[in-house]
């Protein structure tokens, strides 16, 4: 590999590009590699940011990695030059740690074109202080004027922002929950998790000994403890195919409940991993952890 893509993939991993999950496989490659090949720009875009996630995941040089991953680059500019927001945004982060002028030339795009993040980018990217103030300033202002069911992203970081304050914006907890319960109203499922660590599941006496019966006999799980009174389910020593036989048995005793992802750890529980969490239709947090011994 040559220094450029050797400097891109360990950045790559620190993005959103790094999603958990990713398959080496594109689906539909030829057809999308065909779109973008002819000039269509949402085909591009997608395809540029594939290969990127691709090559982060493959790292054997063998399979192709650099050219793939450059490739993708290409493909990114391509849409970004184009007028795609989200293109930007993305060559902004890649850019961060290997080219700061070039990522401040596309986090300055993006943020002309209305993206808050485009902000939030030059503002860690920022020299001094007080151009940081000026862009994370910038960034609220436009997520507060965008801010709709389309654009979700804008209210979880109204949210954050408005619950820990910054340099030049005042903690108001009364804009954060309102800006979180938006995102909730709107379906988000993290916001929804968010708001339900606050109704957490409190399992009762039946609850109780059903899941504990249940654990300490399923074939795929070692040393199950059941549910404990800390509003968790715990297990010890699990075995690997826990995920899938716990997620199967949840769905069958609280239809609805919806996989969500993890909340922030709780204080006090330093020796555990969360490994699921679930939104349960009446409104409660489920969390699955993993104790280390």
């Amino acid at each position: 590999m040559n220094a450029l893509t050797l400097l891109l993939l360990p950045t790559l991993a620190h993005t959103t590009l790094a999603a958990p999950a990713i398959k080496p496989e594109i689906p539909d490659e030829p057809a999308l590699a065909a779109k973008a090949d002819a000039g269509d720009i949402q085909a591009c875009a997608r395809y540029g940011k594939l290969l990127c996630e691709q090559a982060m995941n493959l790292n054997n040089p063998g399979q192709g990695v650099e050219t793939r991953f450059l490739k993708g680059i290409g493909y990114l500019e391509r849409a970004a030059h184009s007028g795609d927001n989200e293109s930007m945004l993305t060559l902004a982060v890649v850019y961060a740690g290997i080219d700061k002028r070039r990522s401040a030339h596309w986090a300055q795009k993006a943020a002309d074109a209305g993206e808050p993040q485009g902000h939030r980018i030059l503002a860690k990217l920022a020299a001094d202080e007080k151009m940081a103030a000026k862009h994370r300033a910038q960034a609220v202002a436009l997520a507060e004027r965008r801010a709709d069911a389309r654009h979700q992203e804008d209210w979880l970081y109204l949210h954050e922002v408005y619950s820990n304050g910054q340099p030049g914006i005042p903690r108001d907890p009364a804009k954060a929950d309102h800006y979180l319960r938006l995102a909730a109203d709107a379906g988000n499922k993290q916001a929804r998790t968010i708001l339900g660590c606050n109704k957490a599941f409190h399992p009762t006496e039946e609850e109780t000994a059903r899941h504990t019966a249940y654990l300490r006999t399923h074939p795929d799980i070692t040393g199950g403890t059941g549910l404990t009174e800390e509003t968790s389910l715990d297990f010890r020593t699990a075995a690997p195919p826990i995920d899938d036989a716990i997620s199967s048995y949840l769905q069958t005793v609280y239809p609805g409940a919806e996989p969500s992802a993890p909340s922030v750890k709780q204080p006090g529980r330093q020796n555990t991993k969360t490994i699921a969490t679930y939104l349960l239709p009446d409104g409660r947090v489920l969390q699955l952890h993993t104790i280390r011994p």
